[in-house]
């Protein structure tokens, strides 16, 4: 199950996702590089947790933003994902962001992963809404 969290919502769990968004952060050193920034930018409503979860808890945090592009359509960009057991939850949470995309009037849906996720996308690859993913390696 996928749940948005509101950003006034957020406190009353912040110490359950703390784990999954400190990983985040050590995984994306192109978004914020804190906790206590992207906390801030959670309070302020620009980014939105989705809580992915299933009858025995939290099995991973989804931190999303629309941002415009350069063409001037809207974007939604994931800009952390951090959970366990991902082969449990990644298909909803690929249809669930398809479905937000277009709730938010979106073009395009990206993400910048570790060289781990070519392997997870790879199963997106034959669908038109993927584009692209972008990966990263450390020089």
């Amino acid at each position: 199950m996928i749940t948005k969290i509101p950003a006034g919502f957020a406190d009353v769990m912040w110490a359950s996702f703390k784990p999954y968004l400190e990983r985040a952060i050590a995984d994306q050193p192109l978004e914020v590089t804190t906790l206590a920034e992207l906390e801030r930018h959670v309070r302020s409503g620009k980014l939105l947790l989705l809580q992915i979860s299933d009858g025995q808890g939290i099995r991973a945090i989804c931190g999303v933003e629309v941002r415009p592009h350069r063409d001037g359509s809207r974007v939604l960009h994931i800009c952390y994902l951090s959970g366990d057991s991902h082969e449990m939850w990644v298909d909803e949470l690929h249809e669930y962001l398809w479905y937000y995309a277009r709730e938010e009037r979106c073009k395009w849906i990206s993400m910048v992963g570790r060289p781990g996720w070519r392997k997870i996308m790879k199963r997106y690859s034959d669908n038109p809404r993927v584009v692209a993913v972008h990966l990263m390696a450390e020089v």
